[in-house]
């Protein structure tokens, strides 16, 4: 994440960006490093109650800004946020090729630490179970790293993510 601070990005939330240049963090009580976002660039929209609550009750917003670095959720956090129309956003979007490079990597990072761990749990809970229940964990194991890298191949191909 380090990498990725001050650089520039578009990003979109559900609802207006607060006047205060900060999103609230309700279950730590206490401010984000900056506006939260629930997509930025081509990383596929944050997987949080807060996005999904949001999305079903308000529009999306979008915005450019600066990263600060993550919310609560894992969500990027930008400052100096800016609204744009959802032309200008596409278009910046393609744009910001180096900083959509780096968000896919660290994203790629983040996710692939979250998957091995899984695996290793996975792994680990299977040796108390019958064959036919190893081989299915297993299988659902190896498609779950065909979908990560397929959203890589997306998100650095700079289609958009599903």
């Amino acid at each position: 994440m380090e990498n990725l601070i001050g650089k520039q990005i578009v990003g979109y939330r559900y609802g207006v960006a607060p006047e205060s240049g900060y999103s609230w963090n309700f279950q730590e009580n206490a401010r984000e490093c900056g506006v939260s976002m629930a997509q930025v660039g081509y990383l596929p929209e944050v997987a949080s109650f807060a996005v999904d609550d949001a999305a079903e009750d308000c529009r999306r917003y979008y915005y450019i800004g600066t990263i600060a670095g993550t919310g609560g959720d894992d969500e990027i956090c930008l400052t100096g946020v800016k609204a744009l129309t959802r032309a200008e956003y596409l278009k910046l979007r393609k744009e910001q090729t180096e900083t959509n490079l780096l968000l896919a990597d660290w994203w790629l990072e983040k996710k692939t630490a979250y998957w091995r761990s899984e695996i290793y749990y996975a792994e680990n809970k299977l040796y108390n179970r019958s064959e036919n229940d190893r081989k299915h964990a297993l299988e659902l194991i190896a498609r779950r790293e065909a979908e990560y890298k397929n959203v890589i191949k997306r998100i650095k191909s700079g289609q958009k993510s599903k």
